[in-house]
């Protein structure tokens, strides 16, 4: 069995079609088959189902709309008209009505405002200056030769083609607007060594870096980079960096990459990165109120986490196809985000919206994804965590997964909306793999290109999972499989409706149409339950499964229970069971019996 890491994180595989003995009904049962009906039963008033409860995407951030959905209310970061086209002096940050300037406006004169008394002026291309307002420098370089502890440098509107090393024990950089441009073509625009470096009102364009701190702290005030041929900004050893309205426009590298240290982000917007949005290796990064726009290509990811601790609130990103957030051995947490590709966006099995390995620990919390592809959400490996709260998955692109626990995870899932996956909405897999949930609605997932698959849940090769207030609803194939020696399922108050065939009969193969089934050696115990208007069958017991029922409805389908193993104790099936409105209650023929999927 292959895992998450070795497939790139992404677990698709074919349906192995059962023998052709299964490939159709069989007329009649063998003769040592189990009876067609049930024994008496004596009349029962079965418990009502308790429905999920829906997700809870609010209360809204602070400039985040309310909106209405079909299903349930989400929380919008722009404005009724979207967000907006900004122009190269601007950003628009999620929960602000529009556009704004970043940083101050551009003063007549071209001089910064409000420095105290004793800064230190410069403006480009200056001769014979003493650093005073009237006698500015011409360089940066001639003002960092005379500065001294709490130092104020005032750079007027210009450009400055310099790279500046700060060593000083605390220094402060003020621009007049984002007119005044530091452009060191082929170089970096500010390399902090230790102490406290200040950055407020600049434009750092055309260079190689924009900030790299390697120790110290570094804080960024309304600054924008734009057209860097690397990094916006880096960190090295115990470097701290601390931002707000920061823009990064066009970077050929990361956006951030922390190499160690620390950074605290509010109010940053990011677009056209080719590296990563933002990156931590061995580092904590805080960001909030940002907003990601990545230009289409599978090597888009927002964020990157190596050993590292990431917190992201108040997120929003874009891209084609739905880039990644990937964590290996790292804490990460994301709140209040929403994540989509625009429509029309390209399908692929080799991406990943959200993946978690190698002992990470994940937590997401009123987060929204929005047509992604491959695989949606991913968490593998020993030592691995999930706790996800108020997730929704809907509108998948291609043939992909919605979520994956597998290979010795654990896994929290409440409040949990899947809407529209491809061949599997949830999968738990593997030995030492366990997971508790609680109101899960997965909806409506579609067959491949060849028309197969298109399920709702799946837990096999040694999974272990308790879910309670779970709806399935209009798969195909099979809502519910239960699979494998050694795993274990149990389910409170499920609702499991209109499961349709799969499209392929057409050419051949067995169609299907089942609720739900334990095959294999797995073990599955459903208590309160309402099964009912699938297009086959209701529950099937077959290859060595174990079904337990108590305290449910079988209605509407064809065949109630088909159970296709000759020992089997039909008393399992009716504890408080009521069978009502069905073709027939009990069948004993060799139907099509699902596979596991195939890793």
């Amino acid at each position: 069995m292959r895992s998450l890491s070795l497939l790139a994180m992404l677990l698709i595989g074919a349906c192995s079609d059962p023998p052709s003995s299964m490939d159709a009904a069989v007329d009649a049962a063998t003769d040592s088959a189990p009876p067609d009906s049930l024994p008496p039963i004596e009349p029962t008033e079965p418990t009502p189902v308790a429905a999920p409860a829906p997700p809870e995407l609010g209360p809204c951030r602070t400039g985040w709309r309310a909106v209405m959905g079909p299903d349930f209310m989400e929380c919008d970061p722009w404005p009724e008209g979207g967000q907006e086209v900004c122009g190269p002096d601007e950003a628009h940050f999620p929960g602000e009505a529009g556009c704004r300037r970043i940083g101050d406006a551009c003063p007549v004169d071209g001089v910064p405002r409000d420095l105290p008394p004793d800064a230190i002026h410069v403006r480009a291309g200056a001769t014979d200056g003493d650093g005073t307002i009237g006698a500015p420098f011409g360089t940066i370089a001639e003002a960092l030769a005379i500065v001294g502890s709490d130092a104020v440098i005032g750079l007027a509107v210009g450009t400055y083609p310099e790279e500046s090393f700060i060593r000083d024990p605390s220094l402060t950089i003020v621009g007049a607007c984002t007119d005044t441009v530091i452009g060191p073509v082929g170089g970096t625009a500010f390399f902090a060594f230790g102490g406290t470096l200040t950055l407020r009102n600049m434009r750092i364009r055309e260079a190689t870096g924009g900030v790299i701190a390697r120790d110290g702290v570094v804080n960024l005030d309304s600054i924008i980079f734009e057209d860097l041929t690397d990094s916006a900004v880096s960190t090295g050893g115990d470097a701290s960096v601390v931002g707000q309205d920061l823009l990064v426009r066009r970077a050929g590298g990361d956006g951030v990459f922390l190499g160690g240290g620390q950074a605290v982000f509010d109010r940053f917007v990011l677009e056209d990165i080719r590296g990563h949005a933002l990156t931590a290796v061995r580092a904590e990064l805080h960001a909030s109120s940002i907003a990601i726009d990545v230009v289409a290509g599978l090597s888009a990811v927002f964020v990157s986490a190596v050993s590292a601790t990431v917190t992201v609130e108040g997120a929003v990103m874009t891209s084609d196809p739905l880039a990644m957030l990937i964590a290996t051995d790292s804490s990460v947490h994301v709140a209040d985000a929403v994540l989509s590709a625009p429509p029309g966006s390209s399908p692929s099995e080799d991406q990943v919206t959200v993946l978690a390995l190698d002992a990470s620990e994940l937590e997401l919390q009123r987060v929204v994804l929005t047509r992604p592809t491959g695989l949606a959400i991913g968490v593998g490996g020993t030592g691995s965590t999930a706790m996800m709260r108020d997730v929704v998955v809907r509108e998948m692109v291609g043939e992909g997964h919605g979520i994956e626990i597998g290979d010795g995870a654990q896994a929290d899932l409440g409040r949990v909306w899947v809407d529209h996956a491809g061949r599997n909405a949830m999968l738990f897999y593997g030995a030492g793999t366990t997971a508790v949930a609680q109101d899960l609605h997965v909806l409506s997932s579609q067959p491949d290109s060849t028309g197969r698959w298109g399920r709702g849940i799946g837990v096999q090769t040694g999974a272990d999972l308790t879910a309670d207030r779970v709806l399935l609803e209009e798969h195909h194939e099979v809502s519910l499989v239960v699979a494998s020696i050694g795993t274990r399922a149990a389910f409170t108050d499920l609702t499991i409706r209109d499961t349709r065939e799969r499209p392929c009969g057409a050419s051949g193969c067995p169609t299907g149409g089942i609720g739900m089934g334990a095959y294999l050696g797995g073990s599955a115990q459903v208590e309160r339950f309402h099964i009912e208007h699938n297009a086959l069958l209701g529950f099937q017991v077959a290859t060595g499964g174990i079904l337990e029922l108590a305290d449910g409805v079988v209605s509407h389908n064809p065949i109630g229970v088909n159970i296709q193993s000759v020992e089997y104790d039909i008393q399992l099936l009716t504890d408080r069971v009521e069978y009502r409105d069905n073709g027939q209650n009990l069948d004993s023929t060799e139907l099509f019996v699902p596979a596991p999927a195939t890793l």
